[in-house]
């Protein structure tokens, strides 16, 4: 019995992993951030994760009638423990947990399309008539979610064709964390 005790506690800790716990006494919250995981917890599909966990709640059952998408910030608040299963990804026991509240600050999804530049396919935006605004990728190949659940590299993806880019709104300068074939939301 002290083996698996042992055991369990090694697996499992009061602080999140990959989020943020604050409050003291009866009430408490827990910071979650949505990204996404790209065919390593389910090969060819993207997982929405919570801060590197797997869902541990139905956002109907809150009010949220909207997709959760990359780039939200999910602010959960409860009473009890919050129990982290510290594995990959991770799994948010809630048995010994009363969630009361959850609010959700959106990312913000902004239109743009696959562009030819110099020979080179780009992730752009037209301004005014002639002016084209090119998002720096720094020589990298970005992951485009498409509507069902799988993904692609951007230059996989046809010029002209529309992608959505997400950016957290609850810091500023951040990075894109995420684009879409289609309007998330």
């Amino acid at each position: 019995m002290k083996r698996i005790l042992a055991v369990l506690t090694c697996c499992l800790t009061l602080c999140c992993f990959g989020c943020n716990i604050s409050g003291e006494g009866k009430q408490k919250t827990a910071t979650f951030v949505c990204g996404y995981d790209y065919g390593f917890h389910m090969p060819d599909k993207c997982v929405l994760l919570l801060s590197g966990s797997m869902m541990f709640f139905n956002p109907k059952d809150y009010g949220i009638d909207y997709p959760l998408i990359a780039g939200d910030k999910i602010i959960v608040t409860y009473k009890g423990e919050c129990l982290i299963q510290e594995t990959y990804p991770s799994t948010v026991y809630t048995k010994d947990m009363e969630i009361i509240k959850i609010e959700v600050i959106k990312a913000t999804v902004e239109e743009y399309e696959i562009v030819l530049d110099g020979g080179k396919k780009q992730i752009g935006k037209w301004f005014l008539e002639d002016s084209l605004g090119i998002i720096d990728l720094n020589n990298e190949r970005p992951y485009v979610v498409n509507k069902d659940g799988s993904f692609c590299f951007f230059d996989e993806l046809e010029v002209g064709l529309k992608v959505y880019a997400v950016t957290p709104a609850y810091e500023e300068d951040l990075p894109i964390v995420a684009y879409y074939t289609y309007l998330p939301r």
